[in-house]
């Protein structure tokens, strides 16, 4: 880590850290319940929808952490101010 994004990372504010722990628990829920969801219907069905449940899954998992991610910064109005292991790092945004 250099020391520039070290400072970054502790300049922020409690509450930016409070919303990057819930965005952080956000994205294990649904990931934990998707996989719940996908393995139910995956096993039930033909060898075709099997296919397909698991190339959607596949495509939707991608798109969980950008969908997420929106959702936050428009909510809570938070900037992406960087990206680690493409894991968003939150900063409140600046009032003008």
């Amino acid at each position: 880590m250099t020391p520039e994004f070290k400072q970054l990372i502790a300049s922020r504010l409690t509450l930016v850290r409070f919303y990057q722990g819930l965005f952080t628990i956000t994205k294990f829920c649904f990931l934990i319940i998707f996989a719940y969801l996908c393995g139910k219907y995956a096993f039930y069905n033909t060898e075709i929808w099997q296919l397909i449940v698991g190339l959607s899954s596949l495509f939707i998992i991608f798109l969980m952490n950008t969908i997420i991610t929106w959702i936050f910064v428009h909510a809570f109005r938070l900037n992406v101010i960087a990206k680690e292991f493409n894991r968003p790092i939150f900063n409140l945004e600046e009032r003008q």
